[in-house]
């Protein structure tokens, strides 16, 4: 269930009534919380925007291909694409708000971790085969540029700041 609250520590508003909900992120202007609610097992999640000013929930679109563990949806800084982990629990795909243009961007690699900076890189933690370390990718999937981060920075990502 997810609930929102002012910053000012007013009372809380239940958004949602579902379980399992996996929130994507806020709009760039702040007025639509973006989350996600797995149905049919899980394999497939349903998109959903809550205004701010109508209180209302509306269905945007269904993501097909999503994991049914941990979908980990991450909202672009612009507030234009959606990255999320695949089916296979391992890859990576970016659509846009709208539930057009779903692509596949990293496959079969690992990914658990996934961070937006504001300036719209993209990092991914990807876990190694058989261990419980992680080697962290940074994309610009505007100009495909992709880094590999040294072995000394290693983990899964909780956050990403690139100015």
């Amino acid at each position: 269930i997810v609930f929102v609250i002012t910053n000012d520590g007013g009372q809380p508003r239940q958004i949602s009534e579902w379980s399992y909900e996996s929130v994507i992120g806020w709009s760039p202007d702040g007025s639509q919380l973006y989350f996600a609610v797995p149905y049919t097992g899980g394999a497939a999640w349903k998109v959903y925007a809550y205004d701010l000013d109508t209180s209302q929930s509306v269905e945007i679109f269904t993501i097909e291909n999503g994991t049914p563990k941990l979908l980990n949806p991450k909202l672009s800084p612009d507030g234009n694409w959606i990255a999320y982990r695949g089916r296979d629990n391992s890859s990576l795909y970016l659509v846009r708000t709208d539930g057009s243009e779903t692509h596949l961007v990293l496959e079969n690699v690992g990914v658990v971790g996934v961070e937006w900076s504001r300036s719209g890189w993209l990092g991914v933690s990807l876990r190694k085969p058989d261990s419980d370390e992680s080697k962290i990718v940074l994309l610009k999937p505007e100009s495909c540029e992709a880094y590999l981060l040294p072995e000394t920075l290693n983990g899964e990502l909780q956050g990403l700041y690139i100015p």
